[in-house]
C-alpha cells in the first residue's frame, strides 16, 4: 500500500470515528487516545443513518467517500465492531489500583 492509500485510509477512519461518536455508537477516552463500544444497542443504528444522511446531503464531511454510502457504512460497521467494550488501558490502570 503506497503512503498515499495510507493516508486517505487513516482519513477514511478518521471520518468514520467522529460519525461513530456523534451517533453514540462509540466513546473517546481523551486521556489515552482511544476508541470503545459503550454497548448502546440502538447507536449501530443511529450512525449508519447519520452517515446515509451525510452522504445524500453531499456533506463535505464525507466527500473523501466519493458519494460511496457502501463503503462508508461498511467502514462504519466494522470499527464498531473492532470495538472494545472499554477502554483497556484505563482497565489496565484500575486493576493495577486494586
Amino acid at each position: 500500500m503506497t503512503k498515499k492509500e495510507v493516508q486517505e485510509n487513516e482519513s477514511k477512519k478518521d471520518v468514520v470515528l467522529k460519525i461513530a461518536v456523534e451517533a453514540g455508537a462509540l466513546e473517546h477516552c481523551q486521556e489515552h487516545d482511544t476508541y470503545f463500544d459503550p454497548m448502546d444497542d440502538e447507536a449501530l443504528e443511529r450512525a449508519q443513518g447519520q452517515a446515509k444522511e451525510l452522504v445524500e446531503a453531499k456533506d463535505a464531511s464525507v466527500a473523501i467517500f466519493d458519494g460511496n454510502e457502501d463503503e462508508l457504512i461498511e467502514l462504519l460497521e466494522d470499527v464498531i465492531a473492532d470495538a472494545e467494550e472499554s477502554c483497556v488501558a484505563c482497565d489496565d490502570v484500575d486493576d493495577e489500583d486494586e
